[in-house]
């Protein structure tokens, strides 16, 4: 109540107690019945269970409610109280909570949280608009307050506690389509509708709005046995940051690392490139600034003799203006002015942002950022309160170290460079239909277009066809008989004779298997190429990293399939070993044979809730992909 009325809030507020007369001077009525009209959102402030005794009446007079008890599903009970919620909200009410801190909108002034930190935190005009979303109510407290301290305010808040109604995709598509909203935060530990929430972030990006999320839970699959690689690689909390990436989000792993993309969005003008000049009044700081820059694959350019030159008219004789511009400690001990050392760097045309540490320089940087000519990011080492205060109002970025200001640039950086492939059609895949071998599997897989090795399963070494063998190849158990098949000890790789080969077949049918003889693939390079019918996002592609050490690197990238051959080689350069496929150090790589590869694999079905890999897919001596192994899971 104190919250609505210091909020602001102009409608009219109906108390509900039958123990009360008046709270905060306003009139009690005694039920939801009482007031003598329907209103349009009923606020809970009581415990479960006298949401219990009191729901069913009370939801024949109100639009939506807000229900901030807690003990529900989170404590493991409630289980009847919150099934009539559920009922109310598949009704059509829309019912945000149970066990929420809330929501405040505050154009409207209106606050039903019983948290004060939101009415204190001032949407400043020159501020950027923001709203943040959360499924935590005490994390998103937490970064509120952190936001607070910088000088930044949120224009609107929700947390969506135990979502028996309102959920978080809900809440994202509500701010796609409010045109007075720049930034989204979302804090995401599990969502239940998350190609919705992907569709409204591409659609916030695409207005030319900003998203940033933080998504927990990204672990879980280091902690769960799995039966194959695709599955232990595509958790849903993975395949949900790989889709948000994609749609253009911002994806961070903590409070703190959003929060610092938070004041980098309020200074409204990303930097439009990776080239970095780094100023500071200490020699540490600009080098350990350059490691760091060249670590975020930024680029810091030795500025040109002309532009050295004009630097030196500014700073003292003392003053290295190669790049790093180190003006030393004296700069600020002396009292000079940074003023023309950032005017000449902005009209230079040599670099995209200047990150700066200095001290005593708080006034120079703010004049200097009022321009617009190029994105500046601050780190002062005498920052008082007004200095932050004053840098937010300003849209000035500042940060603790030079260093965070550099991880934000990188991030920038890579966000805007990077590809977005376009929602994939929704079309229904290739089934390849129930398999009863391995040799079966890859016959289906090579029908399908894939460039399957030769293969042959056999079942007892009399009717093998020796002469018809072609040597060196690979002996190894099919995939009922192990799924690795390298811890087996049952594979058996460059088997150069007959001998070999029938002892090698014959100890995989000892071991209860059928054995496949599969000529031998040479190759440097070896991919993992999947794709897995997930419940909440249809078929997801997996690419990246293959062979015995796919697990150990975890160098994946995941997408939406199908995807057309052309977009395929944007999954290289989110690939550490990204460079091996455009032809490192002169190995030949048919980019386009492994495009083709890729995207033929994203057209297939496994089915609902389905896995089928291909690992290794081995790159050739000619540079062509070639699929030794396959399985459905």
């Amino acid at each position: 109540m104190r919250n609505l009325l210091a909020g602001g809030f102009d409608g009219t507020i109906h108390p509900v107690n039958p123990g009360r007369e008046e709270i905060e001077g306003l009139a009690c009525c005694p039920t939801v019945a009482d007031i003598g009209q329907e209103v349009d959102l009923a606020v809970y402030c009581v415990p479960e269970r006298v949401i219990a005794d009191t729901w069913q009446q009370d939801a024949l007079h109100f639009r939506s409610a807000v229900v901030f008890a807690s003990g529900f599903a989170e404590a493991g009970g409630g289980q009847d109280t919150e099934a009539l919620l559920r009922s109310s909200a598949s009704g059509g009410i829309p019912v945000l909570g149970p066990n929420t801190l809330g929501a405040v909108a505050r154009p409207s002034g209106l606050a039903v949280t019983f948290s004060s930190l939101f009415l204190t935190m001032d949407p400043r005009e020159a501020s950027i608009p923001a709203a943040f979303v959360t499924q935590s109510g005490s994390y998103g407290v937490r970064l509120a307050n952190l936001a607070s301290r910088h000088g930044l305010g949120c224009r609107y808040f929700v947390h969506t506690g135990n979502e028996v109604g309102l959920g978080i995709a809900d809440v994202a598509e509500h701010a796609a389509d409010t045109d007075d909203v720049e930034l989204v935060l979302i804090y995401v530990e599990s969502a239940r509708d998350g190609q919705r929430l992907v569709d409204a972030t591409r659609r916030l990006v695409d207005g030319g709005r900003r998203a940033v999320v933080l998504c927990a839970g990204r672990q879980e699959v280091g902690r769960r046995a799995a039966a194959s690689h695709t599955d232990a690689l595509s958790s849903n909390t993975e395949v949900l940051i790989s889709l948000l990436r994609e749609a253009g989000a911002v994806v961070v792993d903590s409070a703190l690392a959003m929060l610092h993309q938070w004041i980098a969005a309020n200074g409204r003008q990303p930097a439009p490139g990776r080239r970095v000049a780094i100023v500071s009044t200490s020699g540490g700081a600009g080098v350990v600034g350059a490691d760091l820059a060249a670590e975020a694959g930024l680029v810091v350019p030795e500025f040109s003799p002309d532009l050295q030159a004009r630097l030196r008219t500014v700073v003292p004789t003392f003053a290295a203006v190669t790049n790093p511009v180190d003006l030393t400690a004296a700069f600020a001990v002396d009292g000079l002015d940074l003023r023309p050392v950032l005017d000449e760097l902005a009209r230079s045309g040599e670099v995209d942002a200047i990150a700066v540490q200095a001290y005593g320089q708080a006034d120079a940087i703010a004049d200097a950022r009022r321009d617009d000519r190029l994105p500046i990011y601050a780190s002062l080492n005498d920052a008082t309160p007004v200095d932050l205060e004053r840098f937010a109002l300003g849209q000035v970025p500042l940060y603790e170290d030079i260093a965070l200001s550099l991880q934000v640039i990188a991030e920038q950086v890579r966000t805007r460079d990077r590809v977005r492939p376009a929602a994939p059609a929704d079309v229904p895949g290739r089934a390849l239909g129930a398999v009863g071998s391995y040799a079966e599997l890859l016959e289906r897989c090579a029908a399908a277009g894939l460039p399957v090795v030769p293969t042959s399963q056999h079942t007892d070494v009399a009717h093998i066809d020796l002469d018809a063998i072609t040597y060196p190849v690979v002996v190894k158990p099919d995939f009922d008989a192990a799924a690795h098949k390298t811890e087996s000890g049952l594979l058996a790789v460059g088997v150069a004779d007959a001998d070999a080969l029938i002892g090698a077949v014959q100890r995989i049918l000892d071991a209860g298997g059928k054995a496949v003889v599969q000529h031998m693939v040479s190759g440097t390079t070896e991919l993992l190429v999947g794709l897995r019918h997930d419940p909440n996002y249809g078929r997801v592609l997996i690419f990246g990293w293959g062979g015995t050490s796919t697990e150990l690197l975890h160098d994946v990238v995941l997408s939406r399939a199908p995807m057309p051959a052309d977009a395929v080689p944007s999954l290289f350069d989110r690939l550490k070993v990204g460079r091996l496929l455009r032809g490192y150090r002169g190995r030949p790589v048919d980019t386009a044979a492994i495009a083709e590869l890729v995207h033929t694999v994203s057209t297939l079905e496994p089915g609902p809730g389905r896995s089928i890999e291909f690992n290794p897919v081995i790159i050739n001596k000619s540079g062509r992909p070639v699929v030794v192994d396959a399985r459905i899971t």
